[in-house]
C-alpha cells in the first residue's frame, strides 16, 4: 500500500483512541490492539496483530551514554572463571554507569550460586542512586544462551549478557537489549580499533607460479601431494601422459598468468612426443 492511498484511508475511515467516531477504529489495550467497527448490523471489537494502515517499526537499540569500557568485561570474564573454579557454579556482575561521574563500574550483589542457577539480591538503593545499565550472568561449563528462565525474567529495558564455557581460554559470550534485540559485543562495549598507519607496512604477495616438466621427478611430486585428489593408478610406462592430464587438472585453481604458464609447459610437453 503505498503512502497516498494509505493517508487516504486513515483521513476517511480510519482513526485511533476514545473521540474518535470514525467507522474503524484501532485501540492499543492491556492483550495487544482491538480494531473496533461500527456498522448498521452492530458494533464489532475484535483483537488483530497488527494495524494495515501504521507502518512497521522494527526493533532497535542505541547506546545514549557511550559504550562499555572492554577491561570491565575482562574484569567479569575473570570474577566468573573464578566463582566457577571454586564453586563449580554460575554467577552474577551488574554494570552501573555513575549519573555524577558518567563512568561505568561493576557491582556484585549478594547471591548464593549452584551447578546450573544463581539467585541474588537487587541492590534498589544502588539502582536509585546510579543507573544500572546492563546485568550478565555466567553458565559455567555449559555453552551462552538464554534459557527459558532468562526470557521470562529479563524484560526490563536494559541489557544482559550471559557467557558460557567459562572454563575455557576464551569463553563464548551473547547479548542483547531486553529480551528480543540480540546485539553484538561491538554494539555495547567500547572495542578499540588497531592504528591505520599499521596498514601502511602491508601489502599483497604477487602470485607467481614457476613450474616446470621433470618427467618421473615431477609426477613422483604430484602423486605424493595429490594422489587422494588425482589419478591413483600410476602407469610408469605412461608418465607423459599423467603428467599432461595432471597439469590440466590444476590449471583452473590457477590465476591467469599461472594459467598461461601451465599452457606453454604443456605445449613443451606435446612437441617433445
Amino acid at each position: 500500500m503505498d503512502k497516498q492511498k494509505k493517508e487516504e484511508i486513515q483521513r476517511q475511515i480510519v482513526g485511533f483512541g476514545d473521540d474518535c467516531e470514525k467507522p474503524i477504529m484501532y485501540k492499543i489495550h492491556r492483550g495487544g490492539v482491538k480494531k473496533i467497527e461500527k456498522n448498521e448490523i452492530g458494533d464489532f471489537a475484535i483483537d488483530v496483530d497488527n494495524v494495515p494502515v501504521i507502518d512497521e517499526i522494527p526493533d532497535r537499540f542505541n547506546m545514549k551514554q557511550g559504550k562499555i569500557p572492554l577491561y570491565i568485561l575482562l574484569q567479569i570474564e575473570s570474577f566468573f572463571k573464578q566463582v566457577y573454579k571454586k564453586y563449580s557454579g554460575e554467577a552474577v556482575a551488574q554494570i552501573f554507569l555513575n549519573r555524577s561521574t558518567k563512568k561505568y563500574f561493576v557491582y556484585i550483589p549478594k547471591q548464593e550460586v549452584g551447578g546450573a542457577e544463581v539467585e541474588y539480591k537487587r541492590d534498589k538503593g544502588m539502582e536509585i542512586k546510579h543507573l544500572l545499565v546492563m546485568t550478565i550472568h555466567s553458565h559455567g561449563d555449559m555453552s551462552s544462551f538464554f534459557s527459558g528462565i532468562d526470557n521470562k525474567d529479563e524484560v526490563e529495558s536494559k541489557l544482559f549478557g550471559v557467557i558460557g564455557k567459562i572454563q575455557e581460554e576464551c569463553p563464548t559470550i551473547k547479548c542483547r537489549a531486553s529480551n528480543k534485540i540480540d546485539l553484538k559485543l561491538k554494539d555495547i562495549f567500547n572495542i578499540p580499533n588497531h592504528p591505520k598507519e599499521w596498514m601502511t607496512n602491508v601489502g599483497e604477495k604477487k602470485k607467481e607460479v614457476k613450474m616446470e616438466i621433470y618427467g618421473k621427478d615431477y609426477m613422483d611430486y604430484w602423486r605424493t601431494t595429490n594422489k587422494q585428489m588425482f589419478m591413483p593408478e600410476y602407469d610408469k610406462d605412461d608418465e607423459d601422459e599423467d603428467t599432461l592430464r595432471i597439469l590440466i587438472a590444476q590449471i583452473a585453481q590457477l590465476s591467469r598468468d599461472a594459467k598461461k604458464h601451465l599452457l606453454k609447459s604443456i605445449k613443451k610437453l606435446l612437441r617433445g612426443k
